[in-house]
């Protein structure tokens, strides 16, 4: 089960893809463990599902700590080194107007499933709205293009309402979440903090890296530890939300402390970043 992880990981493939692939490739086959060549799959591809939400955060981080125990006696004198990078969400750039056609288009299909009556469904309206509040930029079209998009959050409040005012609470409890943010998505405004820029992945971040092809970036800041000369990665942490330089290298710090049960020489880090000379003391 651990070597189906690991594979799934170093190929970037799903779990049907790495189940498939396991029965056809005879050293995948012997990293498991296997003896004789076998012609069905070891498991199904839900098992590894079940099977990381039993292990938890917590089997992650022992399974990550045997790896490193492999290479400890090389490792005992090298530097550990911190870098974080941007990890991007699937999601599209986020506009107002594209958001509230998806504000519009959830609570529709909320009405289908759960069989309510809407007073208006504006299946046909909302998309000649999208196409006029994409037209921001031309001079000529940009006082239409802001009324449609203020159209388009009049048309989801109304819908976010009607659906409230419908459903009881025990069919609308399953979606309370989803209509809260909706909700949060057609009242928040430009200048406003912690806004949600995906209905699907509301904890996306706006994340600004000073690339001039991309000025801003939407994800989570994650910050990698590993050893400077071989490369051994000591320790790997998602940062929620847009921390400072200082605050975001205490994590990864103290997971390779945790990863690592003797002493480092040194730390460094590197990267675009630098963060404060006192938290780059050895880790000890």
């Amino acid at each position: 089960m651990v070597s189906l992880l690991l594979l799934k990981q170093l190929e970037d493939l799903s779990d049907e893809q790495v189940i498939r692939r396991w029965v056809d490739i005879p050293y995948w086959q012997y990293l498991s463990g296997e003896t004789h060549f076998q012609w069905k799959p070891p498991l199904a591809s839900s098992d590894l599902t079940h099977f990381r939400k039993r292990i938890g955060k917590k089997g992650a981080e022992r399974l990550l700590k045997l790896s490193i125990d492999l290479f400890n006696p090389k490792i005992q004198k090298e530097e550990v080194v911190i870098d974080t990078t941007v990890q991007e969400k699937n999601i599209t750039y986020p506009t107002d107007s594209k958001l509230a056609k998806k504000v519009i288009d959830t609570c529709r299909n909320i009405a289908n499933q759960e069989g309510i009556p809407l007073r208006q469904s504006y299946s046909r309206v909302t998309p000649q709205l999208l196409r006029q509040a994409s037209n921001r930029k031309s001079p000529q079209q940009k006082k239409k293009a802001r009324k449609a998009t203020r159209r388009l959050q009049t048309i989801g409040r109304a819908l976010v309402r009607e659906l409230v005012r419908k459903m009881p609470q025990k069919q609308i409890s399953p979606y309370a979440q989803t209509l809260l943010d909706a909700w949060s998505i057609l009242l928040q405004n430009k200048t406003d903090k912690h806004k949600i820029y995906s209905l699907h992945e509301p904890h996306v971040s706006c994340i600004s890296k000073g690339k001039a092809h991309k000025p801003f970036e939407f994800g989570s800041k994650v910050s990698i530890s590993r050893t400077r000369d071989s490369g051994i990665i000591l320790g790997a942490l998602a940062l929620p939300g847009n921390p400072t330089m200082a605050t975001r290298f205490k994590p990864p710090l103290s997971k390779s402390k945790d990863s690592l049960e003797n002493s480092r020489k040194s730390s460094s880090q590197t990267g675009v970043t630098k963060a404060k000379r006192n938290l780059a003391k050895p880790v000890c």
